[in-house]
């Protein structure tokens, strides 16, 4: 069956494969064939990327297939790990074209794994590709203005730290928040090119210390990073973070703090509900990620086209056209959850009266 468009993604880390695993083949798992964690891990990385059976049917002749990239991300310690993230990607892509996908998004660690080459690959295997950059820090944005609207302050009012502000995603939300916000605290590992990034931006920052965020009110954390760089512990009373990163980047621990605010950012409702017959990682069935919510609404507007390459930079402008079109066909920015758990009205409340005492 050919299908219009494909969704790259892959499991966030070795406690999300175990748990697909017990899933659906529990024949796999540590028990029942002796093997170690690493073991396990070890075989799923030998397994070439491969398209789930399930369909997604989106609308009368769109749909489309996930395909699954077998690496780990926090398994890409090494170039050669990397490289061969790199082609399991790239064969993922590949897979795409022959399914019939006139479009492919990459998720998660996928487009970062083609390092800036999505156009050449989109050439040379006549397929549009996109990382879905420019809709996921559009949602995030949205969320975060949605958020201030209902506890009654004001983006002007705030300090926002950026963490990956010199990547795709990062830089997008810190041009947008820029001109908006009190101040902007740009945070990423290539002092170079964050300072070449932020030099003509006003009340904007340049930092290479994660734990310069802390200071800010609101967090933004949109990096590259396979493991978690922040800590509830050291937020500050009253702070709110916008976790983008894939995996994720704030580790929250069993108990969590009522006098901040931590939630997926990034994210998209949909208008249907996708039955993968999986667990993608996300609270509620309704839910998808930005990166595949930008490729839906691409191949339902039949706009097959690089949208987001990881190469030109995101702007404004943009970000207002691709949020336009998913609205168009029935996405919004996601209610906002707390892991698992919907942050409702009362958490709201209670987080405000905490927060001002």
């Amino acid at each position: 069956m050919s299908v219009s468009f494909a969704l790259l993604g892959h499991p966030a880390n070795y406690d999300h494969l175990d748990h697909l695993l017990r899933q659906l083949r529990p024949d796999l798992t540590p028990e029942h064939t002796g093997t170690s964690p690493e073991g396990v891990a070890q075989l799923f990385e030998l397994v070439p990327s491969y398209a789930e059976k399930a369909t997604l049917n989106v609308a009368p002749n769109v749909n489309g297939k996930l395909i699954v990239c077998t690496f780990l991300p926090d398994r890409l310690t090494t170039p050669k790990q990397f490289a061969t993230a790199h082609h399991k990607t790239r064969d993922a892509c590949q897979l795409a074209r022959e399914l019939g996908a006139k479009i492919a998004g990459l998720g998660g660690f996928t487009s970062i794994t083609m390092a800036g080459k999505l156009n050449t690959l989109s050439a040379e295997l006549d397929i549009a590709l996109t990382s879905g950059g420019s809709l996921t820090s559009a949602l995030a944005l949205a969320q975060i203005d949605s958020l201030l609207e209902k506890l009654r302050l004001k983006i002007k009012d705030q300090t926002v730290a950026i963490l990956g502000a010199s990547g795709e995603i990062g830089s997008a939300c810190m041009n947008a928040l820029a001109p908006r916000a009190q101040k902007v605290i740009a945070i990423a590992r290539n002092k170079n090119k964050l300072d070449s990034i932020v030099r003509d931006l006003r009340n904007t920052f340049a930092s290479t210390d994660p734990n310069d965020a802390y200071q800010a009110d609101i967090i933004i954390a949109a990096t590259s990073s396979a493991q978690p760089l922040l800590r509830q512990t050291d937020l500050k009373r009253g702070g709110i973070v916008c976790d983008i990163g894939y995996p994720k980047t704030m580790v929250e621990g069993k108990s969590r703090r009522p006098d901040v605010l931590v939630f997926g950012g990034g994210l998209a409702e949909s208008p249907l509900t996708f039955d993968l017959h999986l667990d993608t990682g996300l609270p509620s069935p309704r839910l998808m990620y930005g990166c595949f919510t930008e490729t839906i609404a691409l191949a339902l507007s039949n706009r097959f086209e690089n949208f987001s390459d990881g190469e030109s930079p995101i702007t404004v402008e943009r970000m207002e056209e691709i949020l336009a079109l998913a609205y168009s066909h029935g996405f919004k920015p996601a209610p906002l959850y707390r892991g698992r758990e919907l942050i409702a009205e009362e958490n709201l409340e209670a987080y405000c009266v905490i927060r001002d005492a």
